[in-house]
């Protein structure tokens, strides 16, 4: 989110200029393998996965 600079008329200043949003959808780091990128967790900590489809 990108809000209007102090510069803009009084009526904007404030307000939110713009929305991006980027999905990515897939990354590849040459040989990486994909262990590198996992966290142990502590068995006491939950996780909310809100993903409509999971990756199999």
């Amino acid at each position: 989110m990108a809000f209007n600079p102090d510069s803009a008329p009084p009526a904007y200043g404030g307000r939110i200029m713009f929305v991006l949003i980027n999905r990515l959808e897939e990354a590849r780091f040459g040989d990486v393998p994909d262990a590198l990128f996992h966290v142990p967790l502590p068995r006491e900590v939950r996780v909310s996965d809100l993903r409509a489809r999971k990756a199999q």
